[in-house]
Order: C-alpha cells, then structure tokens, then sequence
C-alpha cells in the first residue's frame, strides 16, 4: 500500500547533515539557556558562587 518515497542518496546525505546540524545548534541553545534558568530558579546567588574550591 505505501511503498518507500525514492530519494537519491545526495538528498539523503543532505537531510542527515541538517539535522545533525539542527540538533547541534538546539544543544548550543540549551546551553546559553540554562544559567538564566538556574539564576530564575535560585536567585543572584548561583551566578556568584564559585566553581572552583
């Protein structure tokens, strides 16, 4: 009833890298999110905090 759709492999290849290309630049942003969430959940005193002892 619903057979494959023909694509080339040169599509293929080029839907692959967009969304490889696509998850990475979503991981990128998450990353850039996550101290503005981390100062929205606990306050200034995440930002100023030391990383290292």
């Amino acid at each position: 009833m619903f057979g494959m759709p023909r694509m080339r492999r040169l599509a293929i290849s080029i839907l692959v890298a967009l969304s490889i290309l696509y998850a990475a630049l979503e991981g990128f942003g998450i990353a850039l999110l996550l101290p503005v969430l981390q100062h929205a959940e606990n306050g200034p005193e995440v930002v100023h905090r030391p990383t290292r002892a």
